[in-house]
């Protein structure tokens, strides 16, 4: 027989663990690398692309590399960044196709600087749309994820 005090304590520790699992799902990570705040940018329909947006922490004591991203949203995603060459603004594709995540680092996908370019986008870029995009990482392996679309 379980007396009225152990069931509050039960009924609390119950909802301690809920919460815990709720945050948890807020949160996406694979094997130490934590994926927050990501996001797609509106685009018109009549836009050819989209654009993906993020924080990626590396908690580890080992490098880790994004080698690539997909979409069926999109007919190709590439990892792009944004420079200024003297007086031009200018995006493309990061040398060598793959980004660094560095251990104990947060590398920061962000408008005005790297970023998920997905080209040929196949799905609407509307507000609240969710388009699944699955990542690739050298360490970490596969992180799929589905990024609902903001306005910025």
């Amino acid at each position: 027989m379980i007396c009225k005090s152990n069931a509050t304590r039960y009924l609390k520790i119950g909802l301690v663990i809920l919460f815990l699992l709720v945050f948890a799902g807020c949160q996406k990570s694979a094997a130490g690398l934590k994926i927050e705040d990501a996001w797609g940018r509106a685009a018109p329909e009549s836009a050819a692309n989209g654009v993906f947006y993020m924080k990626i922490y590396n908690p580890g004591s080992q490098d880790d590399k994004l080698i690539s991203a997909s979409s069926p949203g999109c007919g190709v995603i590439e990892i792009h960044e944004v420079k200024m060459e003297g007086d031009m603004m200018s995006m493309h594709p990061v040398a060598g196709g793959q980004l660094d995540i560095p251990a104990g680092e947060t590398v920061e996908l962000k408008t005005g600087g790297l970023h998920l370019m997905c080209i040929d986008k196949k799905e609407s870029f509307t507000t609240g749309a969710k388009i699944p995009v699955t990542m690739q990482f050298d360490k970490a392996g596969e992180v799929n994820l589905e990024i609902e679309i903001r306005n910025p």
